[in-house]
């Protein structure tokens, strides 16, 4: 099951930002409680052609004449097709995904993301979907993804945050959770 969210449910302030954060919490529960079955969720902000996108807006703005209104000038803002967004979540479905805070404890990295794919082409398919979906929109080059699907072990440099994809054998002898057991887990999607 895989349930989508929305930014509105960071700070809910209405019915909406509300649900979808009692949703969230349900699906992450129900994950916790349910192992043989896999719960997901995901949160988007501004996806184009769904219901609250903020473009049908812009455009009435625009053809009146203007000006946009935006809440905070300032504040970069990403928008992706829904389209984009579906495809986002089928590509990046890894196994045991977890998030390790590793603040005050690694040099190389504030964060390590550790997931496991079900193949070579599973974790293709999932370095693809981070490095075209980075939430910073900055060009990552993943040198050799062939070669390192083979070795099944996908490593993805993002400045402050390492991703390792890894197949099940070599996420079991890499044991980067245990090597890095002093850090915090801030999430833990089975």
């Amino acid at each position: 099951l895989v349930g989508i969210s929305t930014d509105k449910a960071a700070k809910p302030i209405n019915v909406m930002g509300m649900t979808k954060a009692l949703q969230e919490r349900i699906i992450i529960s129900a994950n916790i409680l349910n192992p043989d079955t896999r719960f997901i969720c995901v949160r988007y902000g501004n996806v184009i052609a769904s219901r609250g996108s903020v473009i049908p807006l812009f455009h009435h703005q625009i053809e009146n004449g203007g000006p946009i209104t935006v809440t905070v000038p300032k504040m970069t803002r990403f928008l992706l097709t829904l389209n984009e967004a579906v495809d986002t979540i089928s590509r990046m479905m890894g196994e045991s995904v977890v998030l390790l805070d590793l603040q005050g404890i690694s040099i190389i990295s504030d964060f390590y993301v550790i997931a496991t794919g079900t193949s070579e082409r599973h974790l293709k398919a999932m370095a693809r979907a981070i490095t075209d979906n980075t939430v910073l929109k900055r060009k990552v080059v993943v040198s050799s993804l062939d070669e390192q699907a083979q070795s099944g072990w996908v490593l993805l440099d993002l400045g402050d945050v390492m991703v390792h994809l890894f197949l099940s054998v070599q996420r079991h002898d890499y044991s980067l959770e245990q090597l890095w057991s002093e850090g915090r887990v801030v999430l833990r999607v089975q």
